[in-house]
Formats: C-alpha cells, structure tokens, sequence
C-alpha cells in the first residue's frame, strides 16, 4: 500500500517536471491507494506563470482535486475557476478564494503548491506546516537564510513534507 507521504513526494516529483530514471513514477502505481489516501486534495496558490503549470501538472494527476485555487487578483482568480472547471478530467468543483488562510483551515486539504511572488514563498511554507499541510513551493523558498531556516524549522516541528522547485538548475545556459 503507498503511504500518503511517498504519494506526496510522488506527485510533487510529477508535477515539478523533475524526472528521475528507473523509479518508475506512473498514476498507475497510485491505484494501491486504500482508504484516506484514495484522493489528495490541494490548493494552488499563485495563478500566474507557474501557478498555471502547477494547475496543468497536478490537474492531470489521477488521484488529485484540485479543491482550490488562490489568488488576491479577483480578475485572475475569475478566469482559472473558469478554466479549470471547463476542462474534463479537472476538477469542476474547484472553489476560488483570494486569502490563503481559508485554505489552511479546511481540515479536508491535504497540500498546497505555492507559485506567488517570491516574498510570500517562506510565510506560505511556515503557515501551511502550522496547518499541517504539505508544501510544494516554487524558487526562491526564501529571500534570506533566517527565514529559510524559520520555515524548515517549521515543517519539521508539524512533520510535513515541503518540495522545493529546483527544475532547470543543472541544464547547459542555467
């Protein structure tokens, strides 16, 4: 049986675009999922540039809602409701908020990905590990080490899992 952890890390992987050989990753391999691991519920948080990708990648996800979608921007928040409600195999129930706090306190998500600008990324982190929430957070997951270290502190204090970007690091011209 898959634990909900290594489903986390699983589809975090997937979505992030980062491949790694011979593991074997495929929404196949999710169908052992039993009982509360049969459906992963999120929120994207960041509708713009990434936050599009993240809403593509963890969309196609076959054991994934997408429960949420956060953005501040009513007009951009309007527009990706509106789209991801009208593609098959997404999620049509999606509910679209501006505050990221309502999300954290609906005890039925299970992770966000955040793809806001980059001075919410360590406050985001910090306050989905106090929720108890798992993360995937774009680059930079902080602006200095104090506060990366603040929000590492935090997800090891409340035991979630929290998923750096790094994609195209160690491609020629990065």
């Amino acid at each position: 049986m898959t634990q909900r952890r290594d489903f986390i890390k699983k589809s975090i992987l997937g979505t992030a675009g980062i491949t790694i050989g011979g593991m074997g990753f495929s929404a196949k391999s999710y169908a052992s999922i039993l009982g509360a691991n049969d459906r992963f519920r999120m929120a994207v948080c960041g509708l713009n540039g990434r936050g599009k990708s993240h809403i593509e990648g963890f969309g196609k996800q076959d054991n994934v809602e997408i429960a949420y979608l956060v953005d501040p921007d009513s007009k951009v928040l309007e527009s990706r409701v509106n789209e991801l409600a009208a593609k098959v195999g997404l999620s049509s129930n999606v509910k679209g908020v501006a505050d990221v706090r309502r999300v954290l306190d609906d005890k039925d998500i299970n992770a966000i990905s955040v793809a806001t600008p980059n001075s919410w990324h360590s406050q985001m982190v910090i306050w989905a590990a106090q929720s108890k929430k798992h993360c995937y957070v774009e680059k930079p997951a902080s602006h200095d080490i104090h506060v990366g270290r603040v929000a590492l502190a935090a997800a090891e204090k409340y035991g979630i899992v929290v998923q750096h970007g790094t994609q195209r690091r160690s491609e020629p011209g990065w």
